[in-house]
């Protein structure tokens, strides 16, 4: 098995350890401190009205034995006052723990009394009118050494430099992403999703003073370094200037640097400037201390992300919507992309193989989105059918999160390369980032539009684990370029029940009505199988090693009548089609191998086909949201939408990549032996069954 993952420096301090197998080598950020505080006349700890929660901001909160409202969430209220007792217990959130959507209970509790090392999880109780503290349902896990680190703090030295350039540099500077840091110089490789870069100047009157950094201290949100100056008994007395560079963990509150008789003092909640942005309304948007932890919204709508960011109070986010409750749901998003791919399938299917990505095709979709605005915008979300009460970007966050499957790799991956002399609103660059996870790289297509092409073809190349090369062909990437959004994906499972190799033969598979056909491989297996019998088509579901993956077969009725089974399926949700399976019969199944590459094409007609069509027209194309023009008379439209994909079918199981990119441009009845033979054209799907997503879908015509 292969894994794809991003490398990660991690300076951290052992604090606790848990045996739990979900837990294994994670870091949680403190979510707050539970406390015994006498607040009731009967002032004992099994009492839930003589405990208070202090979140991390320093509010107290009290519990309360009541029902669960919007205001009030799990029964704790805000109280006035000071919580500054001993804590008895250290709450950490560990996320949605059980992928249930709910992250209520998805805590682990720490004891504050080190000597007794104990380890809680937070289990679901129904509260009452009133209960006890201990009735709140904790877990405890057995004590493991080295299975769970809780990180107090991390930073790691990067450089040293000494240059007069550096002489009008600011003392202090802190990036929070690459594209900043490389405009300004300083391009190194950082995780910036784990990091900020802190680069700190020091000024000598004395070019051969050295200066050294020690071994970093934490004190609870606060990292000192230690600095020693060691000057020579001779030596030049020239002024120097020094740039001291640091990766710093994203939590922490301030660095100081301790010189012994004196200190410099960095703190390092970010300030954002949000000067030329787009003050375009966000609605939804609403500041709370902690979604984690127990807390009262408070609501305050912002003029847009980059304003919300600027705001150091509003560290974590609750995303709603400004008149109406918009619904996270990631059964609708499913749903949408199912659809959504089964439509562009019809458009792009022209008796040949045809092999897409919906999901890939819907994320690069989705980030557009965002920069879209009006009509744009409108017809994006009509041709993915996303109702107004929708709450895209959180549905898509979730669902990803649910799409991390075991025992079988996927991986998918965002990115973006932006022009530097293109003035991208940090209003979307902080969504894609916080929201797609999606990297942000810096890019000259101005100068070195093809030294950039294949850079990002490169990017892709990785992330598909060499499956998929030249994604974006030789003239896509313009000097006229300012932005190339991609998604990567890539899949390899195991079947559950691998095919026999040596009852594999060459059979024929028809490729016409009048017995035209051609040699395949022809895989065979005789057992137990799920199979659906619809109206006008069968289906029957291969699944993987990894119960949450299934390869979805489905056959006409009609031998070669493949138009009107894409579009029966279209008609007909996933759900359904589950539903409607019965479990377990015994078949026939003879299914040929296959590989297959299809692309790189340029699907903008086929999107265009179902109704996405103001974003690629030069003057009606509304990418306001995305970024200011270098030429003020300019607009933004998208001149290209890319997308290429691999699959290869074995006895073993299936490997699948796919990648998805578009440029932003600048321009002026069953018997007692089921048979189930795939001897003739057929369509397929890779499918995600917790949430019936269409990770892969194609058609093969001719293997």
């Amino acid at each position: 098995m292969r894994y794809l993952w991003l490398s990660l420096f991690i300076f951290s301090s052992l604090f606790a350890t848990v045996n739990a197998l979900h837990l294994q080598d994670k870091r949680f950020d403190l979510s707050g401190e539970f406390k015994y505080y006498a607040l009731s006349p009967k002032k004992v700890q099994n009492s839930a009205s003589n405990w208070v929660y202090e979140t991390p901001q320093g509010n107290c909160y009290k519990l309360f034995g009541v029902t669960p409202t919007r205001g009030n969430v799990f029964g704790w209220k805000r109280i006035d006052g000071s919580c500054d007792m001993p804590a008895v217990w250290l709450f950490y959130y560990i996320g949605d723990f059980d992928n249930d959507g709910d992250t209520r209970f998805d805590f682990i509790t720490v004891s504050a009394n080190a000597q007794k090392k104990r380890v809680y999880k937070l289990l679901p109780v129904k509260p009452g009118e009133y209960f006890r503290y201990a009735d709140l349902g904790f877990f405890n896990y057995k004590i493991e050494e080295n299975a769970i680190e809780f990180s107090q703090g991390a930073i790691k030295y990067l450089d040293f430099k000494r240059n007069h350039k550096y002489k009008d540099l600011p003392q202090y500077q802190i990036f929070t992403n690459f594209q900043d840091a490389k405009e300004a110089g300083f391009d190194y490789l950082l995780d910036y999703s784990t990091y900020k870069l802190v680069l700190y100047k020091i000024v000598q009157t004395s070019g051969s003073n050295r200066i050294v950094f020690e071994d970093p201290q934490f004190f609870d949100g606060v990292i000192k370094i230690p600095v020693k100056i060691i000057k020579p008994a001779f030596g030049t007395a020239d002024m120097a200037y020094y740039i001291a560079a640091f990766a710093v963990s994203k939590d922490t509150k301030k660095l100081v640097f301790d010189y012994g008789n004196s200190q410099d003092i960095v703190l390092l909640q970010q300030i954002v400037s949000c000067e030329d942005e787009l003050q375009a309304p966000v609605c939804g948007f609403k500041q709370v201390e902690c979604i984690t932890t127990p807390c009262e919204p408070r609501e305050k709508t912002y003029p847009n992300y980059c304003a919300l960011r600027a705001d150091s109070q509003a560290r974590f986010l609750h995303i709603g919507a400004c008149e109406i409750v918009k619904e996270t749901n990631v059964s609708k998003l499913a749903a949408s992309i199912y659809r959504f791919g089964l439509r562009l399938s019809q458009q792009l299917y022209h008796r040949q193989n045809l092999f897409i990505s919906p999901l890939s095709i819907a994320g690069v979709m989705n980030m557009l989105y965002f920069g879209a605005s009006n009509e744009s915008r409108v017809q994006i979300a009509r041709a993915f059918g996303y109702p107004p009460d929708f709450a895209l970007a959180a549905s898509y966050a979730a669902l990803q999160k649910k799409l991390q499957v075991h025992n079988a790799t996927f991986a998918t991956a965002n990115a973006a390369w932006v022009e530097q002399k293109f003035h991208l609103y940090k209003s979307y660059r902080y969504l894609i980032e916080d929201l797609f996870d999606a990297s942000i790289y810096s890019a000259n297509f101005l100068e070195k539009s093809e030294e950039m092409r294949k850079e990002i073809n490169k990017w892709v190349t990785n992330k598909t684990q060499e499956k998929i090369k030249d994604l974006l062909p030789p003239g896509s990437v313009k000097p006229k370029t300012r932005m190339v959004l991609v998604n990567a994906l890539y899949f390899y499972g195991k079947w559950q029940r691998e095919f026999n190799k040596s009852k594999t033969a060459k059979e024929p598979f028809y490729i016409a009505p009048f017995g035209e056909s051609v040699e395949a491989d022809m895989m065979k297996a005789q057992g137990e199988f799920n199979v659906s019998q619809m109206q006008g088509f069968r289906a029957l579901e291969l699944p993987y090693k990894n119960e949450e993956l299934s390869m979805w077969f489905f056959l006409p009725n009609e031998d070669f009548a493949i138009e009107e089974l894409l579009e029966k399926l279209s008609k007909t949700s996933m759900q359904q089609i589950v539903r409607a399976k019965r479990e377990e019969i015994d078949v026939r199944l003879k299914v040929p191998k296959f590989k297959l590459t299809w692309g790189t094409k340029n699907i903008t007609e086929a999107l265009q086909a179902l109704g996405i069509e103001d974003i690629f027209d030069p003057v009606h194309a509304d990418l306001s949201s995305l970024g200011r023009p270098i030429d003020p008379n300019a607009n933004l439209y998208v001149g290209g939408f890319f997308h290429k994909t691999f699959i290869e079918v074995t006895e073993e199981g299936s490997e699948a990549a796919a990648a998805t990119a578009t440029v932003v441009t600048e321009i002026a009845g069953v018997p007692p032996v089921y048979t189930f033979y795939c001897d003739r054209p057929f369509a397929f799907m890779i499918v995600h069954n917790k949430t019936s997503t269409p990770l892969f879908m194609g058609v093969v015509n001719k293997p």
